[in-house]
């Protein structure tokens, strides 16, 4: 068994209700995650699923520390990080990476591509950016020459690909994808899923991927944790999910959505 690059124990998270706000005075807080405990194994990829609202985003958004816990642990990497503070923060953030769910919005429409990339380089300080930006570019499969052009001259699959080159440019242990795919037509979607295991295994990167669509994750990830309500109902190996789901909602999802057979590396419906 592989070791833990994250251990999660009882982790809790509320955030305000906006939809309540009083004209004077805080929001009321509505509780998000409801004392989750798990752990992500290094090198591996989980996929985590759920409807609208269970919590999925907020809870990848809580381990990379986008957003502070109310109580609860989040060690990475032997090191407790749910109550640090953003300075103390700063020198993990490197190793802590989000892939955006919008690869235009998420991308400078001001900033070439090189420049997009090279920002989080010089942030941490690395050196020979150009050459690790042309690095980037080759390991996501776009021209060097990708470098000069602005967002809105690429298409939705090569835009998607910037936002990982940008993530995998540092180098990072960890990486969250966050619903990455979902914009993506079935061509672009199986050509991004070879893309992200091709990376994990020069990489050995580990990472969580967000994603409400069964027939994606069962492909990718080596693990799934199915979230319901702000808590894990289930989580399983990815193999074993699937075949012997335990509990009812992860059998409602499994039913409900068409799964694809996996044929030389592309999707295809069944």
């Amino acid at each position: 068994m592989a070791d833990a690059l994250f251990t999660v124990e009882k982790l809790h998270l509320s955030l305000p209700d906006m939809t309540k706000k009083p004209l004077l005075g805080a929001a009321p807080r509505i509780e998000i995650l409801k004392g989750l405990s798990f752990t992500l194994e290094e090198g591996a990829i989980t996929g985590i699923v759920g409807e609208s609202g269970s919590g999925k985003t907020s809870l990848g958004r809580t381990l990379i520390r986008l957003l502070k816990p109310d109580s609860g642990r989040i060690v990475f990497t032997g090191r407790e990080i749910g109550t640090l503070s953003d300075d103390d923060l700063q020198p993990l953030r490197r190793d802590l990476q989000i892939i955006f769910q919008d690869p235009f919005s998420s991308l400078n429409p001001r900033k070439t591509v090189g420049a997009i990339i090279s920002a989080p380089l010089a942030l941490h300080g690395l050196a020979n950016s150009r050459q690790r930006v042309a690095e980037a570019l080759r390991q996501v499969g776009l021209p060097e020459g990708f470098a000069s052009r602005y967002p809105h001259e690429l298409s939705g699959g090569q835009r998607q690909r910037v936002g990982i080159a940008r993530a995998v440019a540092l180098k990072p242990r960890f990486i969250l994808a966050d619903e990455i795919v979902s914009g993506l037509d079935v061509s672009s979607q199986a050509q991004i899923l070879d893309l992200l295991m091709t990376l994990r295994a020069q990489m050995n990167f580990t990472m969580a991927f967000i994603s409400h669509d069964l027939s994606v994750v069962r492909r990718l990830c080596d693990r799934v944790i199915v979230m319901r309500q702000g808590e894990i109902v289930e989580d399983a190996d990815t193999a074993a999910l699937f075949d012997r789901p335990q509990h009812a909602y992860t059998r409602l999802l499994r039913d409900c959505i068409p799964l694809p057979e996996v044929s030389h590396g592309w999707l295809k419906e069944s």
